[in-house]
């Protein structure tokens, strides 16, 4: 059961708990077809699709050796990142601690929730350390969206630069096709 990290049904996983040992917590829920950042922001999907990633594919690599087993149990309780996900009943599915990578970087250590003994783990469809997607701030885990708005309700974009008035463009919807014009008449046309 202690090699057991891998998660098959990403699609029961409905919340994401994310603690560093500085104290930060991240909190990643699912709402319909959203996904919110502490209740509040929407997450980047980039990054949720890049955890569920590690959820399906992580799987042991191999058992580490025994002279470096304290070293690794070390770093998991001081750098460890512990991980929870649960399901939409908010039960807990699975948790975690992801720790450093090995020296040649081609695995990332992590123990179970309750297991005695860490692991050597990768993930199947790549070769390195996956720790980094976990290890990220408040702003990397935000939608990058400044305007959510669908290509087909747009009729009309201008964007001026007051400064660079020979990079600022106006762009209209005829038809089904847009046409890029200068936006000030003192511009030539490209």
């Amino acid at each position: 059961w202690d090699r057991d990290f891998a998660v098959k049904n990403t699609d029961e996983i409905y919340k994401i708990f994310i603690a560093k040992r500085t104290g930060k917590t991240t909190t990643l829920e699912r709402k319909g077809d959203q996904w919110l950042m502490d209740g509040k922001y929407p997450a980047r999907m980039t990054a949720i699709n890049s955890l569920m990633d590690v959820f399906r594919g992580v799987r042991m690599q191999s058992v580490p050796p025994k002279a470096a087993v304290k070293n690794i149990v070390d770093n998991l309780a001081t750098k460890g990142i512990k991980v929870e996900l649960y399901d939409k009943s908010n039960d807990l599915i699975k948790a975690f601690y992801i720790g450093g990578t090995t020296n040649d970087e081609r695995g990332t250590y992590m123990i179970l929730d309750g297991a005695e003994r860490p692991y050597i783990t990768e993930l199947s469809m790549m070769e390195g350390a996956f720790r980094v997607r976990f290890d990220m701030e408040d702003d990397d885990w935000r939608d990058k969206t400044v305007f959510d708005e669908k290509v087909e309700n747009i009729d009309f974009v201008s964007i001026d630069y007051p400064k660079q008035k020979i990079k600022s463009f106006k762009m209209e919807r005829k038809g089904a096709e847009f046409t890029v014009e200068p936006f000030y008449e003192i511009t030539q046309s490209i």
